[in-house]
């Protein structure tokens, strides 16, 4: 076999060993993406547990010991959406992509609410004992 030959033989082999390794590599990351997908579809809520807690949260806000808003999650004849955003998708959401329970993630609402200016507005000795 002559050098060039050999070289030729050799650089194939070099170029074999990063391909196989360029593919093991993708494997890898499509088997991490495909268990982020798998946790994800196991901690996000489903629609019904999403629209659960939104009838959660009208009640609360109606509630003595919530924000006492008769309509609840209705303000100026139209939903408030600007509850909805700030509980249900930037604590509820959250809390349970955490791995937080239904339940936990709801008591995280409610810790976050009465921490507002709204909450102790209506609840000046620190709310319902």
């Amino acid at each position: 076999m002559k050098k060039w030959q050999i070289a030729i033989v050799v650089g194939l082999g070099v170029l074999a060993l990063y391909q196989w390794s360029v593919v093991r590599s993708l494997r890898a990351e499509l088997a991490d993406r495909g268990y982020m997908l798998r946790v994800c579809q196991q901690t996000i809520p489903t629609r019904s547990e999403l629209t659960a807690a939104a009838q959660w949260l009208h009640e609360y806000y109606q509630s003595q010991e919530g924000l006492q808003r008769p309509q609840g999650l209705w303000v100026n004849d139209r939903p408030d959406f600007e509850g909805v955003s700030a509980w249900i998708l930037d604590v509820y959401v959250w809390a349970r992509a955490e791995g937080a329970s239904d339940e936990e993630a709801r008591q995280r609402i409610v810790r976050a609410i009465q921490g507002s200016d709204e909450w102790k507005l209506k609840h000046p000795s620190g709310g319902p004992k």
